[in-house]
């Protein structure tokens, strides 16, 4: 199945398996739905090139490149009966790891999205500032409004899988990579820009903010303090979170590497978006040579 297409109406079980699950205890029936629809999740060091273990790594797989997650289980199993439609979805959007990778795969034609873009927005630098993974739109809420290509959310998510399940979402991992484009360090902020108020079961939360440490390195790159001010921003909408986990990635990387002011105050920043005695976690590098 693709994840972009919504195969939900085009598939119908054999009879004789809705009615053999159907007559199964109700305890079973849900153990195999958590079977099925169990995934397996990544090594989110491994999306940051911290993971080389990939035989002997206890953390989850190692995929080949950095993939998008699928938004939605395999209609061919979630279609069997009513509650397995049901309970797989609540099961697959609390288990699953979303993994959301801002990369040119993922702009299926993304030269002719820039020709989409909305008026008061007059070059490609603006709109990199707000452009984001495609797989985003619609799943997540932001709070800048972004603009998409027509169509291209519902092409992604059916509607009204989203409406019933993406609020129970518990683990999400937000990257971003800015190795192409230097205008691409313009929307370097846009993991901080969702609206967390709409995902009250978020468990663990993974944010790529790399960029905030390369900004001596882009041109055209803004003010250190129009940064800050960004980052403060961001940490300010996660206050409504009570993460078990959370992944700050690359925010102390190069030139703030063994500066542990700035960590104390980033770490005292999103202290706010963790639950109690949870510590934040800091994935870094002194330089830049992994990027």
């Amino acid at each position: 199945m693709e994840p972009g297409i919504d195969n939900s109406t085009q598939f119908s079980p054999p009879a004789k398996t809705s009615e053999s699950f159907r007559d199964l205890p109700p305890e079973l029936q849900l153990l195999i739905v958590e079977y099925v629809f169990t995934t397996k999740p990544p090594c989110l060091r491994h999306l940051f090139s911290l993971c080389c273990d990939q035989w002997s790594c206890e953390s989850g797989y190692h995929p080949s490149r950095v993939s998008k997650s699928p938004y939605h289980p395999d209609p061919s199993f979630s279609n069997i009966t009513t509650l397995f439609y049901e309970e797989g979805h609540k099961y697959y959007y609390r288990h699953n790891v979303f993994v959301f990778n801002q990369s040119p795969p993922l702009y299926r034609d993304s030269f002719s999205m820039v020709q989409e873009i909305p008026r008061g927005l007059v070059s490609i630098h603006d709109y990199w500032r707000l452009a984001r993974d495609p797989g985003t739109l619609g799943f997540l809420n932001f709070v800048d409004d972004p603009p998409s290509a027509p169509g291209i959310s519902d092409t992604i998510h059916p509607p009204r899988v989203l409406q019933r399940f993406a609020k129970q979402v518990r683990h999400l991992v937000l990257c971003v990579d800015n190795n192409v484009w230097p205008e691409r360090e313009i929307g370097w902020e846009w993991p901080l820009m969702v609206d967390w108020t709409t995902l009250p079961d978020l468990e663990t939360l993974c944010i790529d903010l790399r960029s905030y440490s390369r900004r001596e390195l882009s041109a055209i790159a803004e003010s250190q303090g129009a940064y800050e001010s960004k980052l403060a921003t961001g940490a300010k909408l996660m206050e409504c979170l009570d993460l078990k986990r959370l992944t700050l990635v690359g925010l102390c990387s190069g030139a703030f590497y063994e500066n542990k002011s700035h960590r104390q105050r980033v770490k005292k920043l999103f202290s706010s978006s963790v639950a109690k005695r949870v510590d934040i976690e800091f994935w870094d590098w002194p330089d830049f040579v992994h990027w």
